[in-house]
């Protein structure tokens, strides 16, 4: 077996890429960490931490997702029984396929199948052998630009893999959006060489009139269950909520519509440093001594315990983001979080952001 020392020039990029690499080749057969730490030879505790570290996810989490990934796949592109595909996907009963693939899909298979739409949980990733890294926000917070028409290839590069947060993608129609975006001056983006490795695009909300952003229990009152509690407004079907200072004032909102950031970078700082270009191109506002300006920031995410999450909801909570309205977007339940500006010091983070996503 192999350990770190052994390795030698052997990057963490390259075991990831050997172990991906296996996994790929051989999704239908019965995989365990055991198998895959042989087939690389490395000790199985050690290619545990290495590929957390570098993915972002344990390998068993990737292998299960991966696998629902074609098996979703198959459901809509192939006559194959369920019970079938069930087994292909690792699973000994169709039962026990249905219970995981509903938590993952927010549908059984019989359901997925019958709406002949499909979105991949989990795409194959592809890592980079030599990331760049930086050791603070502001450094990154530099490098990030307006995306431009020729970003249009990498930005959906990425996008692509990080597609996990993004349910029901229908490409065609993101494209046409993030044109848009880019024509405004409201689509962000970070490189690493060639290669996107963060991604975001916003609108801004200048004029605020209506009460303050509600939070998730006033939502549940108003909406029952508490699955739709919102009103939607504005062309790109987004859910405004606006708020007014304490004095009276206006102040400044920002809607992220969505924020990817590439998985061998999610403990850099990157989610900060989009937040902190972020209050620092719009309008009203201010940045001192680290601290953001008025007005709030709002994303939507992942609801509490979402089996298909990977860390997006915790990495923004721990930014600072507050609970507000439980939202169903394009079907899929969600939950709109808040950043109050007052109260993040975006520039001070401790760089363990995770990837993060939001709704374009």
């Amino acid at each position: 077996m192999r350990t770190q020392k052994e390795s030698g020039k052997e990057t963490c990029p390259a075991i990831c890429g050997e172990v991906i690499d296996f996994i790929e080749g051989h999704l239908t057969e019965d995989l365990d960490l055991d198998m895959v730490a042989d087939a690389v030879h490395y000790s199985k505790y050690h290619l545990h931490r290495l590929f957390v570290n570098e993915v972002g996810l344990t390998i068993h989490d990737y292998v299960q997702r991966r696998r629902l990934t074609e098996a979703a796949r198959l459901l809509v592109f192939s006559d194959k029984p369920i019970l079938e595909i069930a087994l292909l996907a690792g699973y000994e009963s169709q039962q026990a396929f249905t219970s995981i693939f509903k938590e993952m899909y927010k549908k059984t298979p019989g359901q997925y199948r019958e709406d002949e739409v499909f979105y991949p949980l989990q795409l194959r990733f592809v890592l980079n052998e030599n990331p760049a890294k930086f050791g603070e926000v502001s450094d990154w917070k530099r490098r990030i630009t307006v995306a431009e028409e020729n970003d249009v290839s990498g930005w959906m590069e990425l996008v692509c893999l990080v597609i996990d947060g993004f349910p029901y993608l229908d490409e065609e129609q993101y494209v046409a959006r993030l044109r848009e975006y880019i024509g405004r001056g409201q689509a962000l983006i970070l490189k690493d060489g060639d290669t996107a490795i963060g991604i975001m695009a916003f609108h801004e909300e200048k004029e605020c009139h209506s009460p303050a952003v509600r939070t998730r229990s006033q939502s549940e009152q108003a909406g029952g269950d508490g699955s739709a509690a919102c009103d939607r407004a504005g062309g790109d079907g987004s859910v405004v909520r606006k708020r007014t200072g304490g004095d009276g004032l206006s102040t400044c909102n920002r809607v992220v519509d969505f924020l990817g950031v590439h998985p061998q970078y999610k403990k850099q700082g990157i989610t900060e440093a989009f937040l902190a270009k972020l209050w620092e191109m719009t309008s009203g506002a201010k940045h001192v001594d680290g601290m953001l300006g008025n007005g709030i920031v709002t994303v939507t995410t992942f609801r509490d315990g979402d089996k298909a999450d990977t860390g997006y909801r915790d990495m923004f909570q721990r930014l600072g983001f507050a609970e507000a309205e439980l939202l169903v977007e394009f079907g899929y339940p969600t939950q709109r979080l808040v950043l109050q500006g007052e109260s993040w010091k975006g520039d001070e983070g401790d760089g363990e952001s995770e990837k993060s996503d939001g709704k374009l």
